[in-house]
């Protein structure tokens, strides 16, 4: 249930921005991480640096005998992000490349979307960020108290079990830092056209509203609160207030203006 029961289709097009001729082959692979500002740097050996290890969410082992045991008749036995293993290295320049992945799924918790894809050689070419189409799906989120850890797979659950839809239309789940520090964000996508996320979307805010226990760990919690200091905060501001006008006051006494 994690994901459509669809292989994935991959078209892959990458011109030289120079219009120079194939220049040769190159590795290519997705990250486990989005990319950073870095996708821009002028300087190469700088480029992509902020992408982590390849994408790898079933925890696939990657000594022994994976490079001989992994490849294109073997996805299974790859990383999800080792493409240039799955499908073979890219000739850039070349046209436009077709390929079919069993590994790569686009939706429920393990969905490659939001993940950065890198091309390679002797160093970083280029990279970006995997993205959804923005007319295929609506992004939620849920702020509640930070637990010891997160699971996307228990989130995956839960959130799908209240909103009585299949766990592989919830992707791109991922969380942030809450403004509070005992809380964290979660977002997520719910993938869908028309009715498939009107009423999704209808019945997030009706659990929200009637029975946000529903989310269990991850209901909202009035614990997540901004913190601020209350009244010191006033206090401070009419002290201030007070203070310009009395400010005001003297100087027109002394009749500055």
């Amino acid at each position: 249930e994690n994901t459509a029961a669809v292989e994935s289709t991959i078209f892959v097009e990458i011109i030289n921005a120079t219009q120079a001729p194939a220049i040769g082959y190159h590795m290519w692979d997705v990250r486990s991480n989005p990319v950073g500002d870095d996708a821009t740097a002028t300087d190469s050996s700088k480029r992509c640096k902020s992408l982590d290890g390849q994408f790898n969410p079933h925890n696939v082992f990657t000594e022994g005998n994976y490079n001989s045991a992994c490849g294109i008749t073997n996805m299974l036995r790859c990383q999800s992000g080792d493409m240039s293993k799955k499908h073979g290295v890219y000739m850039v320049g070349e046209g436009r490349q077709l390929y079919n992945d069993v590994s790569l799924p686009l939706f429920g918790h393990n969905s490659v979307v939001g993940h950065g894809i890198v091309l390679h050689r002797q160093g970083s070419i280029g990279c970006a960020n995997i993205e959804a189409d923005s007319s295929l799906f609506v992004e939620k989120s849920l702020e509640f108290v930070k637990a010891s850890s997160f699971s996307k797979a228990h989130f995956a659950n839960v959130v799908s079990k209240a909103l009585n839809i299949p766990k592989w239309r919830l992707f791109n789940i991922h969380t942030e830092e809450a403004e509070n520090d005992k809380c964290q964000i979660a977002k997520f996508g719910i993938i869908g056209k028309g009715n498939q996320l009107h009423e999704p979307e209808r019945k997030f805010k009706e659990v929200l509203n009637s029975n946000p226990d529903a989310f269990d760990k991850y209901r909202p919690s009035d614990d997540c609160a901004p913190e601020t200091s209350g009244g010191r905060h006033n206090s401070v501001d009419i002290f201030t207030l007070g203070t310009v006008v009395m400010a005001i006051l003297y100087a027109r006494k002394l009749k500055v203006f």
